[in-house]
């Protein structure tokens, strides 16, 4: 884990950006190539459930690298107290509600029947708490890199910056990793 912590910008927009790029290349490539073959249209409908699938499935792998880069730095600069743990809970809610949908989905493809008897609020219950949790753990990292910012570098950083900067993560990327870089060889200085 501490592997993230020194790793150049590059690198961690290459783990998590560039290898999700890829992978929707490929996948959104072999989609055409089969679309464009000379298939029924029948044939087209019934391959979309599991093409919504696979995208469900390359959108939790790239949140699971993030995840893993903001856990990694929370985990070295925060002590283990009651948020360290509400905040790795934040981090896999959304995860586990993502999952628990692409379930019910394949029920209804394969057996004709949900899980969730309710006519989609679970949809709307489950992604709003997962949107908040995911919210909340975006403020914690943030409050936690201009906390040890302030303690172990020594110089102030606005908390907004470091937000939008993981809400736009493929170009905020560029500006979080050297600052966490500098602030973790601060640390090991002291």
């Amino acid at each position: 884990m501490k592997n993230y912590l020194k790793a150049a910008n590059w690198e961690i927009f290459l783990l998590t950006v560039g290898l999700f790029f890829i992978m929707c290349y490929i996948f959104f490539s072999t989609t055409y190539s089969y679309f464009s073959a000379s298939v029924t249209k029948s044939e087209q409908w019934e391959i979309i459930p599991q093409l919504s699938q696979t995208l469900i499935a390359l959108i939790s792998i790239f949140y699971v690298t993030v995840a893993l880069w903001m856990f990694s730095i929370v985990n070295y600069f925060c002590k283990k107290d009651l948020k360290f743990w509400l905040f790795v809970l934040a981090l896999v809610c959304p995860l586990i509600v993502v999952v628990l949908f692409a379930i019910n989905v394949y029920n209804v493809q394969q057996f004709g029947s949900k899980i969730f008897p309710a006519i989609g609020l679970e949809y709307v219950l489950g992604f709003t708490i997962a949107l908040l949790a995911l919210f909340w753990a975006i403020y914690w990292f943030a409050k936690v890199v201009v906390t040890s910012c302030d303690v172990y570098a020594g110089f102030k950083l606005s908390l907004y910056k470091i937000i939008f900067g993981v809400l736009f993560f493929p170009i905020g990327i560029w500006k979080i990793q050297p600052i966490i870089v500098t602030i973790s060889s601060k640390r090991e200085d002291i």
